[in-house]
C-alpha cells in the first residue's frame, strides 16, 4: 500500500483561522449609508432582496439578490441602499498564525460571486438556528465562500504571500509587541540585524517601511477597539502605547481623515 502525503497541508491548513467579529440578518432602511472608510475586518454580504451600492474611493458595485459580496479590509468601503437591502452579513478576519494579519488586507477592490438566493435562505436558517451543529455547518460554508474569494484575488495576494525568514520574524515580533513605542531598532535587534539591513529587506518584500507597517497595524487595531469595545479614546490610546490621546487622535485623523470619535459614531 502506497500513501501519498503532502507535508505542507497540515501545517498550512491549521495555520489559518476565520474569526467572525460581527454578524446579523437585516433589512436596511434609509439610515444604512456610510462614506468610504477603512474597516478593521472584511465584510461578507449575502443579498436576498432589495438593492444598494458598495463603493470605494475609485469604484462602486451594485448590491442585488443572487450574489455574495466581499469588501476586504484592505479597501476603504462605503455603502448605501437605493431602497432597502435584505441581507445576511458577516464581518470576518481570516488570519494566518505567522502574521496575525487578515489575508484580505492585501486586496484593494470589491468582489462579488454568484450565490443563489435559495442558498442564502438556507444560510440564514442555519444562522438563526439554536443548534450548535448548524453553526458549525455555517462556518464551514463561510470558509468555502472565503476560499472562492481568495482564489479570485490570488494574483494580487501572491505578490506579498511569501516572506523570507527574516521578514517573517520581524512581522511576528511586531504583531506580538505592537505598540506606538515600538521602534525599528527594537525589531531589528529581535531579528539580529542592523536597522538599515532590516529596513532594506522589509521594504523589498513588504513594499513599505517597518515604521509604516507598524503604524498601519496600530490603526487597524484602533479601528477594532473603536468598533467592538466601549473603551474611551483615552483608554484605547493608552493600550496602544501612545503618549496621550491627543497625539493618538492626530495620528488617527492623519491616517483616515476622520477623528476616532467620528469614526466610532459612523460604525454604530
Amino acid at each position: 500500500m502506497e500513501i501519498l502525503k503532502q507535508p505542507l497541508f497540515q501545517g498550512l491548513a491549521n495555520s489559518f483561522d476565520l474569526i467572525v467579529m460581527q454578524s446579523g440578518f437585516v433589512t436596511t432602511d434609509e439610515t444604512w449609508h456610510q462614506k468610504p472608510l477603512y474597516s478593521p475586518d472584511s465584510r461578507l454580504y449575502f443579498v436576498i432582496g432589495g438593492s444598494g451600492m458598495l463603493l470605494t474611493d475609485r469604484t462602486s458595485l451594485r448590491l442585488e439578490p443572487g450574489y455574495v459580496y466581499l469588501a476586504p479590509c484592505g479597501a476603504k468601503c462605503g455603502f448605501y441602499g437605493t431602497d432597502s437591502v435584505t441581507k445576511l452579513f458577516f464581518h470576518v478576519k481570516l488570519r494566518s498564525e505567522s502574521t496575525q494579519t487578515d489575508l484580505f488586507s492585501n486586496l484593494d477592490q470589491l468582489y462579488r460571486l454568484p450565490f443563489d438566493v435559495i442558498e442564502t435562505e438556507r444560510l440564514k436558517n442555519l444562522y438563526l438556528s439554536t443548534e450548535p451543529i448548524d453553526h458549525l455547518t455555517l462556518k464551514s460554508e463561510l470558509f468555502a465562500v472565503v476560499s472562492r474569494f481568495l482564489e479570485m484575488g490570488r494574483d494580487q495576494l501572491s505578490q506579498n504571500a511569501a516572506h523570507s525568514t527574516t521578514v517573517a520574524t520581524a512581522i511576528g515580533y511586531i504583531t506580538s509587541h505592537l505598540s506606538a513605542k515600538l521602534t525599528v531598532a527594537k525589531v531589528a535587534q529581535a531579528c539580529f540585524l542592523s536597522p538599515s539591513k532590516l529596513s532594506l529587506c522589509f521594504r523589498n518584500e513588504v513594499g513599505q517601511s517597518v515604521a509604516s507597517y507598524i503604524d498601519a497595524l496600530l490603526m487597524s487595531e484602533a479601528c477594532g477597539q473603536l468598533c467592538y469595545t466601549d473603551r474611551s479614546i483615552a483608554k484605547i490610546s493608552e493600550r496602544l502605547g501612545y503618549c496621550d490621546q491627543f497625539y493618538f487622535s492626530r495620528a488617527f485623523r492623519r491616517h483616515f481623515g476622520v477623528s476616532p470619535l467620528n469614526y466610532r459614531k459612523s460604525k454604530k
